[in-house]
């Protein structure tokens, strides 16, 4: 895409349905409430945003989530498809400094 010099029109969503809990169950971790998520591509701002976990402040034994999936998905309907997420039934507002 770079050599094509369309990499400036690609965004790659890498997102999980569910997170994974801190503590382990004896088998590995069961599904949890929190996850990262990357968003890949050539217009990105290319910043880290939220905080890492605090281990210590659990919500019943799963992380506590800092950004909603739903303002994330906003700021890419908004920002590069020129949408108005709110006709789809997204009530988040949307996060700015992505793009």
């Amino acid at each position: 895409m770079k050599n094509a010099q369309l990499l400036q029109n690609v965004t790659i969503v890498v997102f999980s349905e569910f997170g994974r809990r801190v503590k382990d169950n004896g088998s590995g971790t069961d599904h949890g409430t929190a996850a990262p998520m990357f968003i890949i591509g050539g217009s990105n701002k290319g910043k880290i945003i939220g905080n890492n976990p605090n281990l210590s402040d659990l919500d019943n034994g799963d992380l506590k989530y800092e950004i909603d999936f739903r303002s994330v998905y906003a700021s890419l309907l908004q920002s590069k498809m020129d949408f108005d997420y709110t006709k789809i039934g997204i009530n988040n507002k949307a996060l700015t400094g992505l793009f």
